[in-house]
C-alpha cells in the first residue's frame, strides 16, 4: 500500500554555537615557551604575536653563520683575483692551461662556498623568525594548550582561534532523529537566553559515525552568525 510520508512534528534540541572555522596555531620548531601573551577570551588581530619560544640558540647559529659569511666572500674575491692574474698570464702565453683551469676552478668553489653560507644565512634567520608565533587572521582565542617556561614540541598547539567569519550551531542527535529530519527541513536557531534571536540555517554537514560514547550523531548547522 502505498502512503504518503508522515508530516514530522516540530523537534527542539539544544546544542552550542561554536566557529565555523577554527585555527590550532602551533610553532614549526621545538623549544622552551617564553611567553604566551594572549588567554582564553582574547581577540587578536591579524599578524599579532600570541607567543614566543626563547630563541638564545637559534640566535646563536645565526650569529655563527653570518660570521661565516665574510670569510667566504673574502676567499671569492682571492679566488677571483687569481683567476683574472692567470688569465692575462695566459693570453701572454706565460702561464699553463693547466693553472689556468685550476684557477676558474677555484674561482667556481669560492662562488659556491659563497652561496652555500648565504643560504645557511638566510635559513637560521627563518628558524628565528619562527621562534615568533603570530595570528594568521583575526578571531578570538578558544583554546591555549602549553603554558610558559614548558618544552613544546613542533607542531604542538599553542593558541586554538576562532577565526571571524560566521558560526556554527551544533547539535548532537540519535540516529531515529537524524533518519526523520528531511533533507529539506527548514532549521530555526536561536538562543536558550534570549529565544526572539532566531535566524534560519540549514544542515551543513551530519557525521558519518556515532559518538562512541553516547551514540549520537554531531549535525552542524550554518545559520550565517556572525561574531
Amino acid at each position: 500500500t502505498v502512503e504518503a510520508p508522515r508530516q514530522v512534528g516540530d523537534l527542539g534540541v539544544t546544542g552550542h554555537v561554536e566557529a565555523q572555522d577554527q585555527a590550532a596555531l602551533s610553532f614549526r620548531i621545538g623549544g622552551r615557551l617564553a611567553e604566551r601573551l594572549v588567554g582564553v577570551g582574547a581577540t587578536v588581530a591579524e599578524g599579532e604575536v600570541v607567543a614566543r619560544l626563547d630563541p638564545e640558540n637559534e640566535l646563536t647559529d645565526l650569529r655563527a653563520a653570518r660570521a661565516a659569511l665574510p670569510a667566504a666572500e673574502g676567499a671569492l674575491r682571492k679566488a677571483e683575483n687569481q683567476h683574472q692574474r692567470q688569465e692575462h698570464l695566459l693570453a701572454r702565453n706565460v702561464t699553463s692551461q693547466a693553472d689556468f683551469e685550476a684557477a676558474e676552478q677555484g674561482r667556481v668553489a669560492a662562488r659556491a662556498q659563497v652561496e652555500a653560507a648565504q643560504a645557511r644565512v638566510r635559513t637560521a634567520e627563518d628558524v628565528v623568525a619562527f621562534t615568533t608565533l603570530k595570528a594568521d587572521a583575526p578571531g578570538i582565542v578558544t583554546r591555549v594548550g602549553a603554558e610558559p617556561d614548558e618544552v613544546v614540541t613542533a607542531g604542538r598547539m599553542i593558541v586554538q582561534l576562532a577565526r571571524r567569519d560566521g558560526r556554527d550551531a551544533v547539535f548532537e542527535l540519535p540516529a531515529e532523529t537524524i533518519r526523520a529530519i528531511p533533507a529539506d527541513a527548514n532549521i530555526y536557531v536561536s538562543l536558550s537566553s534570549d529565544p526572539s534571536a532566531s535566524v534560519r540555517g540549514h544542515v551543513r554537514e551530519v557525521a558519518p559515525q556515532a559518538d562512541p560514547v553516547t551514540r549520537t550523531f554531531r549535525a552542524v548547522s550554518y545559520t550565517h552568525l556572525r561574531a
